[in-house]
């Protein structure tokens, strides 16, 4: 966004709250600003500030995004409380886990099939897949005692040969 501001491809943004230009004071103060500089004038619809080249602007702005971040600090807050409650509630907390077979991963990467396809073939993503290979490989490699990263060498150096 910033850089097509310097390129002069629009000249207002429109924001619906003043907290949506960043996470605190400091950095969305210094978004105004480069906006401000590049020409760009930031027009929050929610709460009028006028423009940041002003005195009382300046001041309009500073109150705001103090607001803001007063604002954005609070919901975090309760986010954090809510998670807590939660997981002392015994409840899950965060994304589901991905269910496919782990220990397909092994056998397809010893198949030569690369990472991408395991992916494809078993309906989770890339980084899943690799985790989950690391993981199994970490437990199993323990019980061995060798270390999960010979095992992800041996298959990515067998998986080359094909």
């Amino acid at each position: 966004m910033k850089q097509d501001a310097a390129l002069r491809k629009f000249d207002r943004l429109l924001v619906w709250k003043v907290s949506r230009l960043g996470r605190d004071f400091r950095e969305m103060l210094n978004s105004v600003y480069e906006l401000a500089d590049a020409g760009v004038t930031v027009v929050p619809l929610k709460s009028p500030t006028g423009p940041i080249n002003s005195s009382l602007g300046k001041l309009l702005w500073a109150v705001q995004l103090w607001a803001a971040e007063f604002e954005n600090d609070e919901r975090s807050e309760a986010v954090k409380a809510g998670q807590a409650r939660a997981r002392a509630a015994g409840k899950h907390v965060g994304r589901p886990k991905a269910v496919f077979r782990r220990d397909q991963i092994a056998e397809l990467r010893a198949q030569g099939q690369s990472w991408r396809e395991i992916a494809d073939e078993l309906g989770v993503g890339v980084g899943t897949v690799r985790r989950a290979f690391r993981a199994v490989t970490d437990s199993d490699m323990a019980e061995a005692g060798a270390s999960a990263d010979d095992a992800l060498d041996a298959c990515q150096n067998y998986a080359k040969t094909y």
